[in-house]
């Protein structure tokens, strides 16, 4: 049987080896290790246009922060996005917070002051800051933070308003929480210019663009050691121009130990 392709597309797939976005990760490893969670890396805006390798490293991200003993929900900017993280949350805590509070949110109406109904039937008059206040205060007595990602942030978002509003609150309040989001530049230079959301201007605005052919060859050298594979020069030369720096490209790109690529009907 034909061993699998490590290089087969997948959208959002967490690669084994990242290239050259080792100062990031570190640096959010970092952030989220700190048991004193007052570093500017736990806010944090990846801005770079598709194909850079933005929702793989959010997922990344994800994973260490778990690892750290958060709690974290990964979403993505929509409506009924605020169910969601709630739902996420509560999912990943299961084992943490108080069976006997409701855990499913049967619905939820949005403005300043709207209505969350589960599904036992009981109705509850509160907002999404309250909700989270509430997990907050499940989650203390573990020491445990919450961290919410959050893909493909666009411009006139309600959900995403209040996310970020409430989370401002959060930060003021010495909550453990950390936000990091996504998007493309022309939609997150739309979001934190609104007066609304101007906090995330403070963020730690990280910047995923092109990656270096240096930094290309050593993650192919890495993934083809893995599945013990070799490659000629000739081949790596090939195939680090074919990827022209783009994640995405790498994994697009088939590459053959014969010393010679065959490229996808989607590889660039």
């Amino acid at each position: 049987m034909e061993a699998p392709n490590p290089f087969t597309p997948s959208f959002g797939r967490i690669p084994a080896h990242f290239a050259g976005r080792g100062s990031l990760l570190t640096a959010m490893a970092k952030a989220l290790a700190d048991e004193g969670r007052t570093s500017p890396d736990l806010v944090t805006m990846l801005v770079g246009p598709r194909g850079t390798g933005k929702t793989a490293l959010l997922g990344s991200i994800g994973q260490e922060a778990t690892a750290h003993g958060w709690i974290v929900a990964q979403v993505t900017a929509n409506d009924g996005m605020l169910v969601d993280v709630i739902e996420r949350l509560q999912e990943a805590a299961a084992d943490l917070i108080d069976p006997s509070t409701p855990t499913r949110i049967k619905s939820l109406s949005i403005g300043s002051n709207f209505a969350v109904e589960f599904d036992q039937g009981t109705p509850y008059a509160g907002n999404w800051r309250t909700q989270m206040n509430r997990l907050f205060a499940q989650l203390e007595p573990y020491g445990s933070g919450i961290l919410i990602t959050v893909d493909e942030v666009q411009r006139n978002c309600a959900e995403l308003e209040t996310l970020t509003q409430a989370f401002q609150h959060f930060l003021t309040e010495g909550k453990p929480a950390a936000l990091v989001m996504a998007g493309l530049p022309s939609e997150v230079s739309a979001m934190v210019s609104s007066k609304i959301v101007s906090f995330l201007r403070r963020a730690r605005h990280r910047h995923i663009g092109r990656i270096g052919n240096a930094d290309v060859e050593v993650a192919l050298r890495k993934t083809l050691a893995d599945e013990g594979a070799t490659i000629n020069e000739d081949a790596m030369a090939a195939a680090v121009a074919a990827i022209d720096g783009f994640p995405l490209h790498v994994a697009a790109c088939r590459l053959l130990d014969a010393g010679r690529i065959a490229r996808e009907p989607h590889c660039p």
